[in-house]
């Protein structure tokens, strides 16, 4: 491995960050994908389990994303970095990029190899970072009761892999409430799962609830923008808006040539979000309707 991209973001952002980098033809890892038949709202998502995801992707890619979120996410564990090299030493590119939406990087030690760069990237205006990651992200719809189990099941895999009693406790209080609001059709999107997984309310939210979830979202970016623990921590590249990103001034940083396949990929990313947010806009940002 000569050189290896890792591009970090609290949110969706690395996802597309380093598929724009991918672009270049220097890059022979896959890890980067773009998905525009796929119909939640993320074309960017690596890991989600559907149908129209690629067998590369899912046979390859997704294992070893999985394995790198739950080296990361341990808090002061000693053997995260070393586990981590051990799991890039796995890998036969000679420079690869690999963009994680997924996961909090809560590695104390800073990461320093000769032949490793690090990204962090974000949008400018917090409030628009966050209603972004609402749409692609918490508005995601539950589209069975299977999926909702195997959306818990993913959820206790990739954060709490080695707590079995976390996953006993986590059925054992929430499951018959869960049933019940998804046979009244009340159980429909993401965000009312990550309540219960990730906002640390230990519970699942309603439907009338959304706005809740919405300011939630709107404080923690902003927390997120002034005091960001990958930044702070490690040596690495800062992108304080991708919509108005330097790909030349990248490109120098990584050691790269420019190419136009990269600016072709930025301008629809670009373009995407321009498109998103005038949809929210329109929508004013508000719950849809379940009739």
């Amino acid at each position: 491995m000569k050189q290896f991209v890792y591009c970090y973001s609290n949110t969706f952002l690395a996802a597309p960050m380093a598929y724009i980098l991918q672009q270049n033809s220097i890059v022979d890892s896959t890890f980067g994908c773009k998905d525009l038949e796929d119909p939640h709202p993320d074309p960017y998502d690596l890991i989600l389990e559907n149908d129209f995801t690629d067998s590369q992707t899912r046979n390859i890619v997704r294992p070893f994303i999985h394995e790198f979120i739950r080296i990361m996410e341990p808090i002061n564990d000693p053997e995260s970095l070393p586990r981590l090299n051990a799991l890039l030493s796995t890998q036969t590119f000679n420079v690869g990029v690999l963009g994680l939406s997924y996961g909090q990087w809560n590695i104390e030690e800073k990461w320093e190899r000769d032949d490793i760069t690090l990204i962090n990237c974000q949008l400018a205006d917090s409030d628009v970072e966050a209603r972004l990651f609402f749409n692609v992200y918490g508005k995601r719809k539950l589209v069975s009761w299977d999926f909702i189990l195997q959306s818990i099941d993913i959820h206790c895999r990739d954060h709490h892999y080695n707590d079995d009693e976390y996953k006993k406790t986590l059925y054992k209080n929430n499951i018959a409430f869960a049933e019940k609001l998804y046979n009244n059709n009340e159980l429909l999107y993401k965000w009312q799962l990550d309540t219960l997984f990730h906002s640390s309310y230990k519970e699942i939210f309603t439907l009338d609830r959304e706005n809740e979830i919405i300011e939630y979202h709107r404080e923690l970016m902003a927390r997120n923008h002034k005091i960001n623990r990958f930044r702070k921590r490690q040596e690495c590249y800062h992108i304080p808006d991708m919509l108005t990103m330097d790909l030349e001034k990248i490109c120098d940083y990584l050691g790269w040539n420019l190419e136009i396949e990269m600016y072709w990929e930025l301008e629809w990313f670009q373009s995407w979000i321009e498109d998103t947010m005038k949809n929210l806009i329109a929508g004013d940002y508000a719950p849809e309707s379940n009739d």
